[in-house]
């Protein structure tokens, strides 16, 4: 991600990053200072890939997910 302060959107993060759908975990960027630090945003719902499927009728997020959703 290049620029300070730009602000991507979720089609501008797909022309940066390989990563699709299950896998790409951000969508959008609000804050970018190029080489220190960069601030996204992933709107979680319960129809998530990695919701359903991992306990029957009890949706969780994995807990290998959890820390990337709370670093700060």
């Amino acid at each position: 991600l290049t620029g300070t302060g730009r602000i991507f959107s979720l089609e501008g993060i797909n022309g940066i990053l390989p990563h699709l759908y299950p896998f790409l975990l951000v969508d959008k960027v609000v804050e970018n200072k190029q080489g220190k630090r960069a601030v996204g945003i992933k709107a979680v719902t319960a129809k998530e890939a990695h919701f359903t499927g991992h306990f029957p009728d009890r949706p969780i997020m994995h807990g290998v997910l959890q820390p990337s959703c709370v670093q700060g």
